[in-house]
This record gives C-alpha cells, structure tokens and sequence, in this order.
C-alpha cells in the first residue's frame, strides 16, 4: 500500500487576506476592481436586491459593491460589508465616509465565525467566498446569518482553462519559473471552479434551490479597457 498523505511543507496554505494579500490588493485596488467590475455588474444584475433590504456583502473588500448594493436598497435598507483584511475595511470605509453613504456599515472579522444580531434578508459576494480553509463550516455559519427562506448570490471563477486571461498569465510564467500544479479544491480563487463541489459545500450547509448560471464576457486586463 502506498501512502499518499502530504507532510506539512507539501500542504497548500490558506492565502493570507488578513495580512499580505490585503494589503497587495489595496495597493493596485483601483486597477484591480476595474479588472471585475463586470463580472460585479452582471452579479447585481443578477442579485437584483429590492429597495429595503437588509443585505451582508462577504468579502467585501475596498467597499465598491458594498456601495453599489446601498444605492440599490437605498436609505430604507442597509448594508454590512465583512472583510478578514483590515486595510481594505480601512478603505471601504473611507469610500462610504466619502460618499456620505448613511445606510452601510463595514465590519472585519472572518466570515466564518462572524454572527449578527439581526439576520439578514440577502447576502452578496463577488469573488469573496473561495478562500475558506473550511467550507462547509463555514457557509454553515453564513447560513445561519440569514433568515428563513432568504438568498445568497455568489461569483467564482470557473476552471482556469476556460478563463483565458488565467492561461495567457500562467504560459508567460512557465517560461520562466516552474508553476507548480494547481491543488483542486484548495482555498484560492479557483476553490470552486467544480461546480459539483460548489453545490455540495452549499447544500451541506444548508442552502437548497442552487442554480450555477456561466458568465461569459470581455474582462480588461490590467484595468484598462
């Protein structure tokens, strides 16, 4: 019989939004958000969130869906935004102060322990909810900050070989360095890229009624069109 077990240094380590990642994604933030914010646009076009509302935004990042979320519930609704990393909760809150947007708040705590005092009607995340060393567990917990009956609405990246600015960036690599193989499942923006696995993880947490739509569009990279 032949062991297959990975020691400790072989182990794919969680990337580290409290700390090194956060602040890495708040020092390009405004060439990386214009990077998604179409994917973002089609996520709320699809959340379609009423006037009213009272709406969790996870993995929130600098606040930018946050903001547009507001807008869209408008001054009778509210908005939260948790984030693990505390430079970008710093950001989002200066855009909110900025925008003079009364109706959202930020907050940051990891998602998967975090309990408000009041559940939810919806939860949105753009590209927010992969990196759970945990995932069941932790959409548990998620589950459990909404009330009865309510919706979540989650983007994620599909498999890497079907996003072609993914593969143009890992061919440029492998010309250089040696890019090691990609550990499926594994906390990082392609956790969920089987949607078979997503679909487990959320009804072992309780969700039912899944439905995967593939988004499909023209993605600037570097931020400019």
């Amino acid at each position: 019989m032949t062991d297959t077990r990975m020691d400790e240094s072989e182990t794919p380590k969680p990337e580290d939004w409290a700390g090194e990642m956060g602040a890495r994604w708040l020092s390009g933030i405004d060439r990386f958000e214009a990077m998604i914010a179409p994917i973002g646009d089609a996520l709320l076009a699809r959340a379609a969130v009423m006037h009213g509302e009272r709406v969790l935004d996870l993995g929130c990042g600098g606040g930018e869906t946050s903001l547009a979320i507001a807008a869209a519930v408008g001054p009778s609704g509210s908005v939260t935004g948790i984030d693990i990393s505390p430079d970008l909760i710093t950001r989002a809150r200066e855009r909110a102060a900025a925008a003079h947007a009364t109706n959202l708040d930020f907050e940051c705590i990891d998602a998967a322990v975090y309990r408000p005092d009041t559940p939810f009607d919806r939860m949105v995340s753009r590209f927010g909810s992969m990196f759970f060393p945990q995932p069941v567990e932790a959409f548990s917990n998620l589950h459990a900050c909404l009330k009865t009956g309510s919706r979540i609405d989650l983007a994620v990246w599909g498999p890497p070989r079907e996003n072609p600015w993914m593969m143009e960036m890992i061919g440029v690599l492998r010309r250089h360095i040696e890019v090691p193989p990609a550990v499926p499942r594994a906390p990082g923006p392609f956790a969920f890229e089987d949607t078979d696995y997503l679909t487990r993880v959320l009804g072992d947490a309780g969700f039912g009624h899944i439905e995967i739509v593939a988004y499909e569009g023209l993605q600037p990279i570097g931020g400019v069109t």
